[in-house]
């Protein structure tokens, strides 16, 4: 929160206990993981028994929020009634049908008259939430669109109409849903498909029916059920509520879920991808994949395949294309019998297994192997490899090992632009946020300030041999051209910064440094290193 001011008034009675007053409540930026609110003002009468209150809010230029109503505080009676309401969320006005209300008694939650509409868009809320008797819930919503929201969720380029409705009946000890929801998906602004979701909750098993049918008429479905324990408990004494209880049979219990692909375009997911990360997404997935068994112990069997791939890593400057994955499925197991794809003149192929268990990505060993390989070519870096590499572990503790050669290599320093010092990576604090978005009207999500652990958690050693078309270059005065060979090793503990060791040396007779257009050949050099990359020692004559 960057800034908060409150004022408090009342009139207290013999015991010095508050009677009726006001309260005025100010806040300035205040900062969720997925939502920051630039302001909020809240104003409110009370008395021992009810209170009045009006909110005013922005979440930023393009959604706003004003509310009235008032509370019933009686012990037993408690009632929140909405009496108006106003929302702008990205040019739709929204507006409250009627007063609604929420009413809290012998532990029984009842919602009542929530309707929220603008246009041809509805969204309701009306039912009895009861954790000790029967439920009878039901939400709907028509012809929402959701790109009004979905950049709060950090999924820029997502839009299309959500229609559809969920109701929860039922004992809470044996509680039924059922449901059907509807998106006609865009992806940065253009058609990708459709989203049929149809869902049936009873006995703690989440039946499921998933068809998410493209433009081109190819089809990604997904039929079967799923063991959830959705039992409705009351709160405990320490924080009065409704609780979900969570199943410690869940792993035990039986799994049929079937997926099928029908040379099913994958470009639709852009919109769920981190922007500026991956660009030009394309290709096309075959699968025929059952799922048996139980929770903690799937028997897979089936196959899916990618094929057609290609997509762009802007921040390394290259082009993936013709990507082509092959896998087979069985018990909790999915072998990976190729992949393959192609960058530049050459290529990356391999295989390996990934494990399954419980349905979530496990342990993993994956081979690769490097051929004229363009791993990153920017205007401060490229490189050609070959070589071998395997990946194992898991996603929380992964293992890298490999033999590279670097076939071709050019590092250019001094690439700044404005004669300033490099940029660097920072670790932004919770202070530095607010005063961004405070200052500039940012909005940044957890994603956009903390880095993906992958790499820190990563145990790494690599061998790498520098062959002689490997060049330290440097454009502006002085100009640099020092051909470098030598062997490297390149280790990192996890959650460590990675050291080197080795020897590079300078090739004499073509490497040189130009100054004021004189040359001055380099003859030989050597660089040493002994852990720090940072920190060489270097003997150049």
């Amino acid at each position: 929160m960057a800034s908060f001011e409150g004022r408090f008034s009342s009139v207290l009675d013999s015991l010095r206990r508050p009677m009726r007053g006001t309260v005025r409540a100010e806040a300035g930026y205040f900062s969720l993981p997925t939502l920051t609110i630039e302001n909020t003002d809240l104003r409110s009468r009370f008395s021992d028994t009810s209170a009045t209150f009006t909110l005013d809010m922005r979440v930023d230029k393009h959604r706003d929020l004003t509310a009235s109503g008032q509370l019933d505080l009686r012990p037993g009676r408690e009632r929140l009634q909405v009496d108006s309401l106003q929302m702008n969320l990205a040019g739709d006005r929204w507006q409250l049908s009627q007063p609604a209300s929420i009413s809290y008694s012998d532990n029984r939650y009842r919602v009542s008259n929530l309707l929220v509409y603008a246009d041809d868009q509805q969204i309701a809320l009306d039912g009895v939430v009861d954790p000790d008797g029967e439920q009878n819930l039901v939400f709907t919503v028509e012809q929402f669109e959701v790109g009004a929201v979905a950049d709060l969720l950090d999924y820029q380029g997502l839009s299309g109409t959500l229609s559809g409705s969920i109701s929860l009946t039922g004992p809470a000890a044996a509680p039924e849903a059922d449901g059907t929801l509807m998106l006609d998906l865009k992806s940065y602004g253009e058609t990708a498909g459709d989203l049929r979701l149809q869902l049936a909750y009873a006995d703690q098993r989440l039946s499921v029916d998933a068809l998410l049918a493209n433009q081109d008429a190819s089809t990604l479905h997904a039929e079967g059920y799923v063991p959830v324990d959705l039992r409705i408990a009351p709160g405990d004494s320490a924080a009065q509520g409704v609780q979900v209880r969570t199943s410690e049979t869940a792993a035990t219990e039986q799994v049929n879920l079937t997926v099928q692909a029908d040379s099913f375009a994958v470009d639709w997911i852009r919109p769920f991808l981190q922007p500026n990360t991956v660009e030009n997404l394309d290709g096309r997935i075959e699968a025929d994949v059952q799922v048996g068994g139980t929770f903690g112990s799937p028997q897979l069997t089936g196959s899916a395949s990618f094929v057609n791939g290609r997509f762009e890593l802007p921040q390394f400057g290259v082009a993936y294309r013709d990507i082509e994955v092959e896998t087979q499925l069985a018990d909790n197991q999915m072998t990976v019998e190729r992949f393959a794809l192609r960058t530049g003149n050459g290529s990356l192929t391999g295989s390996g297994t990934i494990n399954l268990a419980n349905l979530t990505l496990g342990e993993f060993d994956l081979q690769g192997r490097m051929n004229e390989f363009r791993a990153i070519d920017t205007r401060e870096y490229s490189a050609t490899l070959d070589g071998d590499l395997s990946l194992n572990g898991t996603t929380q503790q992964p293992v890298l090992r490999g033999d590279i050669d670097v076939l071709s290599a050019d590092i250019y320093i001094g690439q700044s632009t404005g004669g300033g010092a490099a940029l660097e990576q920072v670790q932004l604090t919770d202070t530095d946020v607010r005063q961004l978005e405070s200052s500039f009207g940012l909005r940044l999500s957890e994603r956009d300030t903390t880095s993906f652990d992958f790499y820190q958690a990563l145990d790494m050693q690599l061998d790498v041999n520098l062959q002689r078309d490997t060049w330290l270059r440097q454009r502006i005065n002085p100009e640099i051209n020092i051909q470098l060979t030598g062997n490297l090793n390149a280790q990192k503990q996890p959650y460590n910064e990675i050291n080197l060791y080795g020897t590079i040396d300078a090739v004499g007779q073509r490497s040189y440094v130009e100054v004021a257009q004189r040359r001055f050949e380099i003859t030989e050099g050597v660089v040493r290193f002994n852990g720090d990359p940072a920190n060489p020692t270097l003997d150049v004559r």
